[in-house]
């Protein structure tokens, strides 16, 4: 029984993929074309966290629950469409994705 607590510690790294789209409609009665437009960045995100499981039972299939939770940091340069032009706002200023935060998950291993 007092084997099948365990703890850790995660460390993950990576390039982290965002995509943002933006559907316009003109109001009802505006002759205005509908406008769709599609926006990309490829970043580092990183995510740091303690997990805590425990083995529920000894057999191939659920095996473990356990709890996790963390903080994540993914924040993206500006996003840009496919001709490589940056999503400015009105006032000229790019605009970036900040995806960083807090985080805690259950989960459930199935197999070892």
């Amino acid at each position: 029984m007092l084997n099948r607590p365990h703890f850790g510690v995660e460390l993950n790294a990576g390039i982290g993929f965002s995509k943002i789209s933006s559907d316009l409609q003109p109001p009802h009665g505006v002759a205005e074309k509908k406008e769709y437009l599609s926006y990309n960045s490829q970043d580092f995100q990183g995510k740091i966290g303690l997990k805590v499981e425990y083995d529920i039972t000894k057999s191939l299939f659920f095996t473990t629950i356990g709890i996790k939770g963390g903080y994540q940091y993914f924040t993206t340069k500006a996003v840009k469409d496919r001709l490589d032009n940056e999503w400015v706002t009105q006032a000229e200023l790019p605009i970036s994705l900040d995806f960083s935060g807090l985080f805690l998950g259950a989960y459930i291993m199935i197999g070892r």
